[in-house]
């Protein structure tokens, strides 16, 4: 098929230049709520064509990969467009051929059960009550806000996400962090003014608890040399590793 070639009634381009425009707004919610309604009101062929269209060209093109930013938060985007849409979307893109979005919709089992470990003890922590913490979180740079950081409480994290002055390196420390909460990195994806940088990216995808979805969406925004190091770590799930590899091959295709 051409760059510009047809499935059904839309061709590529046009699925292209509507995931341009989701990009073109200031906003990661704004930007979802497009999404939304091109995921809730299209047919799933072309649904499937723009998701296609960002796995293969987010890495290449800022306001695609802006666009992808605003899926990220994939829970919030089904339960908003429902999730027999992305069932729909999935056949769709089955039937057609296209293997983008297959990669991200099929379901690849579950990440390491880091919720079933036991928090690691912090003695000025535990004295603290929820509501503080998350005051303190929220709150001016100080010894407290740093061993909040670490807080293995994902309410304690989502405030800390928040703090205007939080740092970088701090939140590559939380995204990097082993064991942690499917629920933690929900609110990782959740938190744009973060999520869009590379290395906070890489940190979460190379992270072995992460939810195995948000680190193969995660993927599409790094570079082949990132994608190449995480297919041969071994300790990361087989559908990332496969999942990394599958996309320096549909990169190498413009289809």
């Amino acid at each position: 098929m051409s760059e510009a070639g047809a499935i059904g009634r839309f061709t590529r381009d046009e699925a292209r230049k509507r995931v341009i425009s989701i990009g073109s707004i200031t906003g990661g919610d704004a930007r979802r709520s497009l999404w939304v309604e091109l995921i809730g009101q299209s047919v799933p062929e072309f649904a499937a064509l723009a998701i296609d269209v960002c796995v293969r060209e987010a890495f290449d093109e800022l306001k695609i990969r802006l666009a992808w930013s605003a899926l990220l938060d994939f829970s919030a985007v089904v339960e908003r467009a429902g999730p027999g849409r992305f069932s729909e979307i999935l056949r769709a893109a089955n039937a057609i051929g296209l293997e983008g979005p297959p990669l991200i919709l099929e379901y690849s089992g579950p990440n390491r059960g880091a919720d079933k470990l036991p928090p690691l003890p912090d003695p000025l922590g535990d004295r603290l009550s929820l509501g503080h913490k998350k005051t303190a979180a929220r709150g001016m740079r100080s010894h407290l806000l740093e061993r909040l950081l670490k807080d293995p409480d994902p309410r304690v994290v989502r405030e800390v996400l928040r703090n205007p002055r939080l740092r970088e390196e701090e939140v590559l420390a939380i995204a990097s962090r082993r064991p942690s909460s499917e629920e933690l990195f929900n609110h990782l994806a959740r938190a744009t003014r973060w999520i869009v940088r590379q290395p906070v990216a890489r940190a979460i995808a190379m992270n072995p608890y992460a939810p195995v979805r948000l680190a193969l969406m995660l993927m599409v925004t790094l570079p082949d040399t990132v994608l190449a190091e995480a297919a041969k770590i071994e300790g990361l799930h087989p559908a990332v590793r496969s999942g990394a590899l599958k996309l320096i091959a549909l990169r190498g295709e413009r289809v």
